[in-house]
């Protein structure tokens, strides 16, 4: 990919987050790619990569992501993108869809003192029997924690 062509076409306001390529502003597609004629060669590319390539000047390695601090993908101003690796990325998308309703507590189909401690861990959804209603809302209220430790690590909300 021409990299150095592509910081001289593309413009990039740091302060809103908008990309202009040929005074026209760029628009991601569904999957959050942008596609550009270069040189009369077709480039594709996602939408964050190329605010990052234009605002911190490089784009992010093979096992590097772009991470959105607001956790909003839509949100392309500099102070909000930052480059974070792979496993870091990961661990904030799991905790973001526990929060969002993956970890949860549902109760046992027979027996009516026993719990469900739903979760995701690993990108796959588990789940662990509790034996009485105390443990149950402890250990969730303890994954709730550490999912909610782990974003305000990492990210920052207006």
């Amino acid at each position: 990919m021409q990299t150095d062509r592509l910081k001289i076409l593309v413009l990039y306001d740091r302060d809103t987050g908008v990309l202009r390529f040929n005074e026209r502003v760029l628009l991601p597609d569904y999957q959050g790619f942008v596609t550009l004629y270069v040189d009369k060669k077709l480039t594709k590319i996602k939408i964050e990569k190329l605010a990052c390539l234009l605002g911190h000047g490089r784009l992010p390695d093979k096992n590097e992501r772009v991470l959105h601090k607001n956790l909003d993908t839509n949100d392309l101003r500099l102070h909000n993108l930052a480059i974070v690796s792979r496993d870091v990325f990961m661990q904030i998308k799991e905790a973001k869809s526990n929060l969002d309703g993956s970890l949860c507590l549902v109760p046992h189909e027979t027996d009516r003192f026993c719990y469900w401690l739903c979760y995701r861990e690993g990108s796959k959804q588990k789940r662990k029997l509790m034996h009485d209603i105390v443990s149950a809302k402890k250990a969730f209220n303890k994954r709730k924690l550490k999912c909610i430790k782990l974003i305000n690590k990492f990210c920052v909300f207006d």
